[in-house]
């Protein structure tokens, strides 16, 4: 991942936060007390290649006294990244023993990923495919995905009706805190939604309203 200091930090775009093909876009902004900490998605190619993706953290949320520490905002920031380049939780019962990684559920979180994590990594990294999918790469062929990224009838997608084929798409997984959409464009492109629901809200959220839930 690569700092692009000159990119936009308006309001809109951070609300939005509609990644470029070939690159992952960071938000943060007050999304309001939707359930959710942190949300994490990516679109795969016809290829399974991540083509793009995006991470939005809920200001509204580490604003409170009980997320404001910098554990719970690196923690969070930490497992949605995780899954932007491809890694999945190690663990969703916050009663567990800690495996001391940010992919696993735990309170107080851990603020880092683990040598676990890095292995996953080069098992998924570590070998040479017949084109790229990051820019500046030959040939990655997400497409679509253009739109917001909220969920129909949420955030800036107020004003888009029910049905609609923009927002997370169906629930596929669900436990704890830890829930997965799947979206799949017209041209095959698979968009994953990871969401974090923060604790005491996920079981609360509504899943009506949509193709699929939440």
């Amino acid at each position: 991942m690569v700092q692009d200091l000159n990119g936009d930090t308006s309001s809109r775009t951070r609300r939005k936060c509609n990644s470029p093909e070939g690159q992952i876009r960071i938000c943060n902004l007050e999304y309001g007390q939707n359930g959710w900490r942190g949300i994490a998605g990516i679109s795969l190619d016809s290829n399974g290649h991540i083509s793009k993706g995006y991470t939005k953290l809920n200001d509204t949320y580490f604003n409170m006294s009980y997320y404001s520490g910098d554990n719970w905002k690196q923690s969070v920031t930490c497992q949605e990244l995780g899954h932007n380049v491809g890694l999945d939780h190690q663990d969703e019962d916050f009663n567990n023993q800690s495996l001391f990684t940010c992919m696993d559920y735990q309170d107080p979180p851990f603020e880092a990923p683990n040598s676990h994590d890095f292995q996953q990594l080069s098992t998924i990294y570590g070998h040479t495919d017949s084109y790229d999918s990051y820019l500046g790469g030959d040939g990655g062929n997400g497409g679509g995905g253009d739109g917001c990224n909220a969920p129909p009838g949420k955030g800036c997608n107020k004003g888009e009706t029910n049905g609609s084929s923009i927002g997370w798409g169906r629930s596929i997984y669900k436990r704890g805190n830890a829930e997965v959409f799947l979206r799949i464009d017209p041209d095959g492109t698979r968009h994953l939604t990871h969401v974090t629901w923060a604790i005491g809200h996920e079981n609360n959220h509504d899943h009506s309203g949509h193709q699929h839930a939440n």
